[in-house]
């Protein structure tokens, strides 16, 4: 025992000890002297003394505090024994060894190597070196995998429960952790009083590695013998060189059979995707396997991808019309494409029309013939959103005959903006029926050739004017930039927001009004272009202006062709021209889709400028005019056609694309057809109509027949929507996924989850034995661990109480392709240090630097605290027992009692 010492609680009560002194000798001092030194008396006096004093005592708080040697630190070391780690294993080694050194025999000390599972390698003792024997001879955990929270877990529940605030983890990683999550563990094992301490070990950067980071394959269903693309996206270190890389395709279907097809491409550094071409020729299950190689590749594990693709047959299309007929051209080009089309009419079948998002399940797609919101039975929008959003079916929706107002003008009846505004029909759609100006980029281009003169009354002058009035044209969604030529282009302004305008002025009031040299359209044209190129608007546009006939006629038609075709249209303002001039600037405004405005006053060229630039809102609708739809985006619905080949149609409605969808068709401005995915189902929108009236030549055409069996395969849904009782979500992390599952059941029904390998080698590794996990619960949550590569079928099986007779299935499927642990290129280099760090701090222990830090927080002795409390209430009850023992009897000290005893056996 060291450092002893006595505390009190309330030391200021001490001082009733003089009261008490004087309250106990008071009296006796009063009585006579022959009767205060009796045995009676003596003995009454020291029994007060000690009631007071013991009493007092209590009264201040008396407690012994004192220390005693510490025989209960424990110590585990946590090692990472990884594939992640196996480079640091030489250092973490020498860690561990020298850390056993410094224990000595004061210390419990033992160690656990860790990976996907746990190795108790070597028990808790005081003998550090038979410890340090016990961990080199120990066998290696799983090391495809890095568990760390169960690890601690693990590592916590070895320390006796009376000793774990006297105990420490000292984790000994690179902190890449594949399964879990330490920090949720991390606090629990702190809050039972275990410290933990981290000492970083990082893997280092990995040698020559390349390996497959992911694969996509269509969003969209796939029919047998579509040729379809997928992507195999791989990430390196090394390449740009000679290298190659050779990437296999296994297609095995579920018959068995496997096709197989490689590609070889130059091996780029870093990201890299490889387009692959594929088709089926058998339906069903196909499990799909790449596999990436390179001679120079030095890691093999992470060099394949599994993933799979389910054929199903999706052909049943539930056409709604309108007004009876409507429907009727499109519904036959369907049929006449094997497609399963029932008819239903809001003219003459509107209680026929489904009630519920089940009902519609009945059908893979759902067509809307130019029916409005209105038009809708109360509800069925809600029963539209289930189906689609939630269940994942189709919908498509078309125009169709159009309504007049009270003014006699002709306004659409399905995509009509006062019917769909604030709807949640509207909120499903691709396109947004709104009143709406696409916003502008725009290049004016000045000629500051010699003929236009100098001075502030020249015509370049007036030019720089009309700079300004262009400017008040715009809004501040709009981009505006400036270019003068002579012999050169010179760019005075790039392409800036209008929202920049002060800036945007200054600019232009920098420009000069100095002109010289000659007149050259083709460098100012093809900067133009280029420049609008760049910004990302709906609109891009140039205002040629110029005095005169460009010195390289028959080389600049080029770039406003080219221009042209990547959707920027080009204007001309021609000051003054000639006769010959004047044809020619308004063949080269025709050829840029524009405009071309003969100013012969030069104080119209400002005007001319402005009005350029005031173009209307998009009508809400606009027909007559022949036109042909433009190839935007290239999806799947104008696979394999070319631009020349899109028939055309006279007339569409105006709507504004919404973000996230495409247009693969556009017209001017305005998406023609354009779809998303909406929830778990696609949308798509066609904004003209299918019944021949705008679109006869379309339809009649076989590539517009084409297009619009494209657009009904790509909106079919990727997986069964028929309705399903049992609901399930995943959750997966590596090795491990938890699947919640949802069913309506008695209270003696079970579930059932049993996982089967499909791939044969996942077949061998198992041993042919499913997964098997049982429950009783209604909302369930099933674990299981997948560690092989390969496909997997999940059937989830609900059985009644005799456990034999099944209620309901629901099967899916579940790839695996590589652990985490083998990933070379983690998203962020500091994952590791940055866990290990927040680790420490949550473990009330620190970062290793220096040995010692692991032994600075242990304490060589333990504080302990003795209340005396209830022995001093004992004892001066017992004094104050034998006081009045003393006094109200006389007695005799042991050794009269002995004398008297001597006396009587001498008398005898």
């Amino acid at each position: 025992m060291t450092n002893f010492r006595i505390a009190f609680s309330y030391p200021w009560l001490l001082l009733l000890l003089i009261p008490a002194a004087v309250l106990t000798m008071l009296p006796y001092f009063r009585l006579a002297k022959k009767y205060r030194n009796t045995r009676n008396r003596i003995v009454s006096i020291i029994m007060h003394a000690l009631v007071m004093v013991l009493a007092i005592a209590l009264l201040a708080g008396m407690t012994f505090k004192y220390e005693v040697p510490n025989h209960q630190n424990q110590l585990i070391l946590l090692v990472d024994s990884s594939f992640s780690n196996e480079n640091a294993d030489d250092d973490k080694n020498n860690f561990v060894a020298d850390i056993l050194d410094r224990c000595g025999t004061d210390y419990r000390v033992g160690v656990v190597k860790f990976g996907y599972n746990q190795i108790y390698a070597a028990k808790l003792s005081y003998d550090a070196r038979e410890v340090y024997q016990e961990y080199l001879q120990s066998e290696d955990p799983d090391d495809s995998a890095t568990d760390i929270a169960s690890a601690l877990e693990y590592a916590a529940s070895l320390f006796k429960e009376e000793y774990k605030r006297t105990s420490k983890i000292v984790l000994v990683s690179d902190g890449i952790q594949t399964d879990s999550d330490a920090m949720d563990v991390i606090n629990k094992i702190a809050a039972e009083g275990i410290k933990v301490d981290t000492r970083y070990y990082g893997n280092g950067k990995p040698k020559q590695e390349v390996q497959v980071i992911n694969v996509t394959t269509p969003d969209k269903n796939v029919d047998m013998g579509e040729k379809f693309r997928m992507q195999v996206f791989t990430k390196s270190n090394f390449g740009g060189g000679d290298e190659k890389i050779s990437v296999t395709l296994y297609d095995t279907a579920l018959n068995g059979a496997t096709v197989e097809k490689t590609l070889e491409v130059d091996l780029k550094d870093g990201e890299q995707t490889i387009d692959f071409v594929h088709q089926f020729d058998v339906p069903g299950l196909h499990e799909l396997r790449f596999q990436i190689s390179n001679g120079q590749d030095t890691l093999t594990q992470n060099n394949g991808y599994c993933t799979y693709m389910y054929l199903q047959v999706f052909d049943k299309v539930l056409i709604i019309e309108n007004n009876k007929g409507e429907g009727a051209q499109l519904s036959t080009m369907l049929t006449e494409n094997n497609y399963k089309v029932s008819s239903i009419s809001i003219e003459e079948n509107f209680d026929e029309i489904p009630t519920s998002a089940d009902d519609l399940c009945a059908y893979d797609q759902v067509v809307l013939v130019n029916i409005a919101n209105n038009d809708m039975p109360v509800g069925f929008d809600q029963v539209l959103h289930e189906y689609v959003y939630n269940l994942g079916g189709g919908m498509l929706t078309v125009g169709g005959e159009n309504d007049t107002n009270a003014d006699g003008d002709v306004v659409p009846h399905a995509y009509n903006r006062d019917d769909m505004f604030g709807t949640l029909y509207q909120k499903m759609l691709p396109v947004q029926v709104i009143q709406y100006t696409p916003p502008i980029a725009v290049m004016v281009v000045i000629d500051s050739s010699g003929s236009m003169g100098s001075g502030p009354n020249s015509k370049l002058a007036l030019a720089k004017e009309g700079a300004f009035a262009c400017l008040e044209a715009l809004t501040s969604r709009d981009y505006y930039g400036v270019i003068t030529f002579d012999d050169q282009s010179n760019e005075k302004l790039s392409v800036t927001p209008v929202s920049r305008r002060k800036e945007i002025e200054e600019e232009i009031q920098e420009l000069g009004e100095e002109s010289m040299g000659g007149t050259v359209f083709s460098h100012a044209i093809e900067d133009a272009g280029r420049a609008l190129a760049a910004v990302d608007v709906e609109r891009r546009h140039i205002i040629l202006v110029t005095d005169g006939e460009a010195s390289d006629k028959g080389e600049y038609e080029q770039f406003i062709t080219q221009n042209f075709k990547a959707g920027i249209t080009m204007s001309v303002v021609s000051i003054q021209p000639s006769e010959g001039t004047a044809i020619k600037m308004q063949e080269d405004a025709a050829l840029g889709g524009g405009k071309c405005y003969d100013i012969q006053n030069v104080n119209k060229i400002a005007e001319a400028m402005y009005q350029d630039l005031l173009i209307s809102a998009v009508a809400e609708i606009a027909y007559g005019e022949e036109f042909q739809p433009i190839i935007k985006d290239y999806t799947s619905v104008v696979s394999g056609i070319k631009q020349s080949e899109v028939p055309v149609l006279t007339g569409y409605y105006g709507t504004k694309l919404k973000d996230g969808a495409d247009a693969p068709l556009m017209g001017k401005y305005v998406p023609i057809y354009a779809s998303w995915k909406y929830g778990e189902g696609s949308v798509g929108s066609f904004m003209s109509d299918l019944s021949g009236n705008w679109s006869d030549k379309f339809m009649d055409s076989p590539v517009g027949e084409t297009i619009i069996c494209n657009i009904i395969e790509s909106l079919f849904p990727t997986k069964d929507i028929l309705p399903q009782d049992i609901k399930i979500t995943f959750n997966e992390d590596n090795y491990t996924t938890q699947m919640n599952v949802y069913t309506n059941k008695a209270d003696t029904d079970t579930v059932e989850v049993v996982v089967t390998p499909l791939s044969e080698d996942a077949e061998a590794f198992y041993q042919d034995r499913p997964i098997v996990v049982t429950v009783a619960d209604g909302y369930t949550t099933f674990t299981f661990d997948i560690t092989h590569v390969g496909l997997y079928q999940i059937d989830v099986i609900k059985k009644a109480g005799d456990g034999t007779t099944v209620l309901d299935t629901r099967t899916l499927y579940k790839t695996f392709s590589y652990s985490k642990e083998y990933d070379q290129f983690p998203d962020a280099e500091t994952t590791g240090e940055v866990l290990m760090e927040a680790l420490a701090k949550e473990g009330r222990g620190t970062e290793v630097d220096d040995l010692m830090d692991v032994f600075a927080s242990f304490s060589k002795t333990l504080k302990k605290e003795f209340d005396p409390r209830m022995l001093f209430a004992i004892l001066a009850m017992c004094f104050f027992l034998t006081d009045i023992a003393v006094r109200k009897f006389k007695f005799k000290w042991p050794h009269e009692i002995i004398r008297d005893i001597k006396a009587k056996r001498a008398s005898k």
